[in-house]
């Protein structure tokens, strides 16, 4: 079970924009949408990576063998995980392989801030969003893969968004939801789980946290609707009187 604690982003300042790279080499960047909104990442963490099982080359696995990509919208910006597969050999941490071994479990977290360094709608995260692209299997039904989502703001966490799947069925899930912390400035934990047993397996690809920017839809009728309905209470009247 992993305890989340909202903690304190530092004070929001300009920095470099945001270049794929290594989990271990990144440092407090900047990414902007491209209608202008503009966003600090910071605090990037690996915490509790840890394997459990038989026959493995390694008890753990570290930031260096994470890559992470970013990419924008117009209204958006993406934050993207993956395995470092041409990096430090070894354990894959995106995978979970018991072919010849009675169980195996990869289990950690990653995490990270994001603080708008722009005010108004462009500056405003509306919804957030988690995606898992390409996960396999072996053909042995017997791996199951878990990514949890939890992000606060203003002393609000909000409700977790988890992404469950037993086999390589469904290749790209994803899920939205509205943020409702009533913040834009938001600390983010990815808790992953992988497990296999009795010769299965399961892996994927990527991870991405995606956050949607801009002005809310509302349901306020514009001055222009509201003389319209005048006027036709004004012709309904009317033609009561004639009558």
């Amino acid at each position: 079970m992993f305890a989340f604690a909202l903690a304190t982003a530092a004070s929001p300042a300009f920095a470099a924009a945001c270049v794929n790279g290594l989990l271990s080499s990144l440092t407090t960047c900047e990414m902007s949408t491209g209608a202008g909104g503009a966003f600090q990442l910071s605090n990037w963490t690996l915490n509790n990576p840890s394997l459990t099982g038989y026959n493995l080359t390694s008890g753990a696995f570290t930031a260096s063998e994470v890559s992470v990509s970013f990419s924008t919208t117009a209204t958006s910006l993406s934050v993207s995980f993956r395995d470092n597969r041409f990096g430090t050999p070894g354990f894959n941490p995106f995978a979970a392989d018991s072919t010849g071994n009675v169980n195996q479990q990869a289990q950690f977290t990653m995490g990270f801030f994001i603080t708008p360094l722009t005010s108004g709608p462009d500056g405003t995260i509306n919804s957030v969003g988690l995606a898992v692209t390409d996960i396999s299997d072996n053909g042995v039904p017997l791996g199951s893969l878990t990514v949890q989502k939890i992000y606060a703001g203003g002393n609000v966490i909000d409700p977790a968004m988890t992404i469950s799947e037993v086999t390589g069925g469904a290749s790209d899930p994803s899920l939205f939801q509205p943020n409702t912390t009533g913040s834009s400035t938001l600390s983010v934990v990815d808790v992953v789980t992988l497990s296999a047993r009795n010769g299965g397996a399961i892996a994927f690809e990527a991870y991405t946290n995606t956050f949607t920017t801009g002005r809310v839809a509302n349901d306020v009728p514009e001055p222009a609707t509201f003389g319209i309905l005048g006027l036709g209470l004004a012709g309904l009247a009317s033609f009561r009187r004639r009558r």
